[in-house]
């Protein structure tokens, strides 16, 4: 978490095209909350894309066309999308798309995704000045439905390994009593516990988002 919060602070008061980061790491361990969580430190008006449920066509934009009066002069147009703001919102700092899962997408979603992670560009939209654009995803060895990212994607990104930390968990879970006191010392004893996860187990295991 602080690591983001210095990359976050270092891209925001730079001014300059922004790299992606990805966030890679095994299942439920705080991969799409750590950002959310930074957003709302760092007031960033937050984009949740989720490429599982689109289609490469929406990131591309739907085609259209205008006709400028005569056939011969038709021309053909791509649609943005709706959900990208044009400026960054009132009261917010910047902008955040959060790119959820996206080492579970499909080859052409993958390429769909590219031009965010390299340009800030969705169809013909270039994102406004102030975005900020993380993915996330679980490794190929994890068996959590993801694949190798395509070497040109990968190309394109600044990767960071994401575990699990007893001591960060339990800071995280004091404030607000966010996990209650009897699991927090439960997990100050038995540490090995907070993340039981195993790749090539099918029984049901521990993990922070479990907990």
């Amino acid at each position: 978490a602080k690591l983001l919060d210095v990359m976050i602070q270092h891209k925001i008061a730079a001014g300059a095209r922004k790299e992606t980061l990805m966030l890679l790491g095994p299942p439920g361990i705080g991969k799409t909350s750590l950002p959310l969580q930074a957003a709302e430190r760092h007031k960033l008006f937050v984009v949740f894309f989720h490429p599982l449920f689109s289609e490469p066509i929406d990131l591309t934009g739907v085609p259209h066309v205008q006709l400028n009066g005569k056939p011969e002069n038709a021309k053909t147009y791509w649609a943005n999308p709706n959900w990208i703001p044009d400026v960054v919102p009132n009261g917010f700092n910047g902008i955040l798309v959060l790119i959820d899962e996206m080492s579970q997408c499909d080859a052409p979603m993958m390429k769909a995704c590219a031009p965010i992670c390299e340009e800030h560009r969705i169809g013909t939209k270039i994102l406004p000045h102030g975005t900020i654009v993380i993915a996330t995803g679980n490794r190929a060895a994890d068996r959590a439905g993801a694949s190798k990212l395509l070497s040109h994607v990968k190309s394109r990104i600044v990767e960071i390994k994401v575990d699990s930390s007893v001591e960060d968990f339990i800071e995280w879970g004091t404030i607000n009593d966010r996990v209650i006191p009897q699991v927090r010392y439960f997990l100050q004893f038995k540490s090995e516990c907070l993340n039981t996860f195993n790749a090539s187990s099918e029984h049901q295991y521990a993990s922070p988002r479990g907990w």
